[in-house]
């Protein structure tokens, strides 16, 4: 490969409580996200610090250096090129690179802010010798900023007994090099490193890395654990045990046959962490939207019925005003309330796993909240039994993009989808009376008399938003409409909306449709919903298909570009948060999506199996 499609192509590792490690195969930073130690200090939702941004390797055979790493540098220089020994890579419970001279296991330990190197060197001729020469790039940095060094940086950096020991403030945690071989004081800093992707989102792209200290070792097996554990487990091989007991989780054996190592990435709890699912890596947290769109593709079709109660559960204590919320920051400010359809996809959940009995109490709390209109946002139910909210200046569904706080897709009054999950909730409450009445009012007020399936959204007026968008999708997923009304709705979506990888949000036919996803945070947040394609919204496609075509019709053609894509492009190991709405549909956005792999795995849930194997490949 070379070095733009091995920088292309990124790796994640989690550890269950809101820390992770990435980076690309070629080595480099290319996100300011990229860091091989990143931990929650308030899982899972608390600020996320980089604490370990790199690490320069290098083999020594007979005094001849072989680097292993590589760094782009502001100037466009790539340096050095250890991308160029790369041989093959694979990840299975932990993430291995095959170098020329050398190869590298490496994982995190579920439930801890720790990550495990181990390298195997050659050691077939006893006369020749060989060492490993690690460099540690430290920082101490929120995860959406840059490194720079300051005045008194850093607080402690000193020897240890079984390694070093780093400090960037009197308050940071104390991170801990532990490895045996040589280790001498450094002190100096890797500047101006460049971050090409942070370029092109607009952001800022350069930073610098400190090294505190360097091991050299003659081990055959060098080791370098890195931690803030007072006492980390001592070895990757019983690392990787608690990764595969992790990802096996819960889950029972009828369906351990299916592909689920990705899954576990997404899924959080444990050591006084809410149990709860993350939208997306690298920068996304929990979502109340995302959380209850991904739980049954990420749960329920995978044997995760118990956890996914639980996370459930765990939301409750949250609900304000019978809302949950739209989203956890991760500065620890309040919750944000500001959505209408995450609550709803909530009592979906309940009523699927089975606790409509259990949390009856807060389920007749959330439904009298939206009849009785206290939910706030302009939220209530009308006489004709439709939820109305919002108005032209909110953005309360998942078309939720604002450009200098104004709404890009408003989509205020009475959002098609919104309507569907709300009589899916009053069928969950148990209010069929009213449930049978907004249905009625749907579909005389909704379905089009062109065919064109079902309106986007009533305004307030009464006038209907006509322009062609996947909601309407959603919206017969989740409702038992006429097959006429079924029909029409897969016709238009197939001819305006299908693509490879998902649905776009806007027909191209359309003048607001937006072909590319790229440029700075206006740009990108003015093509957001404008035509860019969503790989979850393929869940409720294939959903509809079915409906139209039998349960047994087959949608290996809409989720097989997918499948692909798991394993080969962008995030290895997930699903992209949005592809280009014209072809050639690149990837971007959130290399690791939640609800993107739920929803395919939720399609693919009656295939015995799966989607793939772990991921590896040839160079």
């Amino acid at each position: 490969m070379t070095f733009e499609e091995l920088a292309s192509k990124e790796w994640l590792l989690t550890n269950g409580i809101g820390g992770f490690a990435s980076g690309t195969l070629a080595g480099c930073a290319t996100r300011r996200y990229h860091s091989l130690l990143t931990i929650a200090l308030d899982p899972p939702s608390g600020r996320r610090m980089s604490l370990l941004g790199g690490l320069d390797e290098t083999v020594i055979i007979d005094g001849v250096e072989y680097p292993l790493s590589t760094h782009i540098y502001a100037d466009g220089t790539i340096f050095p090129n250890g991308w160029k020994s790369i041989q093959s890579f694979g990840e299975y419970s932990f993430f291995t690179i095959q170098y020329e001279h050398a190869t590298k296991n490496f994982c995190m330990e579920p439930g801890k802010n720790t990550i495990y190197f181990e390298y195997g060197l050659p050691n077939e001729d006893p006369f020749v010798d060989v060492k490993l020469r690690l460099a540690p790039l430290v920082c101490w940095k929120e995860i959406h900023s840059q490194m720079r060094p300051w005045d008194g940086f850093p607080f402690r950096s000193e020897p240890t007994e079984e390694g070093w020991l780093f400090q960037a403030t009197e308050d940071a945690p104390v991170l801990r090099l532990i490895g045996k071989g040589e280790w001498q004081r450094a002190g100096w800093w890797n500047e101006k490193l460049a971050q090409p992707r942070e370029r092109d989102r607009g952001f800022d792209w350069m930073e610098s890395l400190y090294c505190p200290a360097i091991l050299t070792s003659s081990e055959t097996h060098p080791k370098l654990t890195v931690t803030t554990e007072l006492s980390p487990i001592t070895s990757l091989e019983q690392a990787e045990l608690e990764v595969v007991e992790h990802i096996w989780e819960g889950i029972g054996e009828d369906t351990r046959g299916r592909h689920v190592w990705p899954i576990r990435h997404f899924l959080l709890g444990g050591n006084d962490c809410r149990t709860t699912i993350l939208a997306g890596y690298p920068w996304f947290t929990d979502w109340g939207r995302d959380t209850f769109i991904s739980l049954p593709g990420l749960c329920l079709t995978t044997g995760r019925e118990e956890i996914a109660r639980q996370i459930i559960r765990d939301f409750v204590p949250w609900v304000r005003n019978g809302r949950i919320p739209n989203r956890f920051p991760d500065n620890l400010d309040e919750p944000a309330y500001n959505n209408v359809d995450g609550t709803l996809w909530f009592l979906h959940c309940i009523g699927l796993c089975g606790l409509t009995e259990e949390l009856s109490e807060v389920v007749q709390q959330i439904i009298a909240a939206h009849l009785e209109g206290t939910v706030g946002d302009g939220i209530f139910c009308d006489s004709d039994g439709l939820l109305r909210c919002g108005d032209d200046h909110t953005n309360l569904t998942w078309m939720d993009a604002k450009v200098d706080g104004v709404a890009i897709t408003p989509r205020y009054d009475r959002p098609v989808e919104v309507q569907a999950l709300w009589i899916n909730a009053l069928r969950v409450a148990g209010r069929v009376e009213l449930a049978e009445r907004a249905t009625a009012t749907f579909l005389a007020r909704f379905v089009r008399a062109d065919g064109l399936g079902l309106y986007d959204c009533l305004l307030p007026d009464g006038t209907p938003d006509a322009s062609i968008r996947p909601n309407q999708v959603i919206a017969a997923a989740l409702l038992d409409l006429p097959a006429s009304v079924n029909q029409a709705i897969l016709a238009v979506a197939t001819e305006h909306l299908l693509t490879p990888f998902g649905l776009r949000t806007l027909s191209p036919a359309d003048s607001r449709f937006c072909p590319r996803y790229e440029g700075g945070p206006h740009q990108r947040d003015a093509a957001y919903h404008q035509g860019t394609v969503w790989p979850w919204l393929i869940g409720s496609f294939c959903e509809l298909y079915k409906k139209v075509h039998g349960a047994d019709a087959d949608l290996s053609v809409f989720l097989s570009a997918l499948e692909r894509h798991l394993t080969e492009d962008y995030g290895l190991g997930g699903i992209a948060e949005v592809f280009d709405g014209a072809a050639p549909h690149r990837p971007n956005g959130c290399p690791w999506q939640a609800w993107s792999l739920a929803e395919v795995l939720r399609s693919k849930a009656a295939h015995a199996d799966g989607i793939a194997a772990p991921i590896a490949g040839d160079l």
